[in-house]
């Protein structure tokens, strides 16, 4: 849906419908299908690296990722906990 980038960040918003693997033993798995499309999930996603000791501004080696998950049925009861979350990043709390 989105991909941005700020802050020394990249933000993304997507929806995927996973595939997941039938639970063996279940009706599903007995009648031969091997897998199952579970409902679509909302992410939001932010990646970044954290900068390198004495190196400025430069990007370091460790990867930061953070990401916030639910159905699409109900990203719209929490999208505003996720833009919060998402807003808040980078900044320090306060003293």
């Amino acid at each position: 849906l989105a991909a941005t980038s700020k802050n020394n960040a990249y933000y993304f918003d997507y929806v995927a419908s996973p595939v997941v693997p039938t639970t063996p033993g279940s009706s599903e798995a007995k009648a031969g299908q091997m897998t199952m499309k579970l409902p679509p999930q909302h992410f939001r996603t932010i990646f970044t690296l954290l900068p390198l000791k004495n190196a400025g501004a430069s990007a370091g080696l460790t990867l930061v990722t953070i990401t916030m998950q639910t159905t699409e049925e109900k990203y719209g009861d929490l999208k505003g906990l996720f833009d919060e979350i998402v807003d808040s990043y980078g900044k320090s709390p306060a003293s």
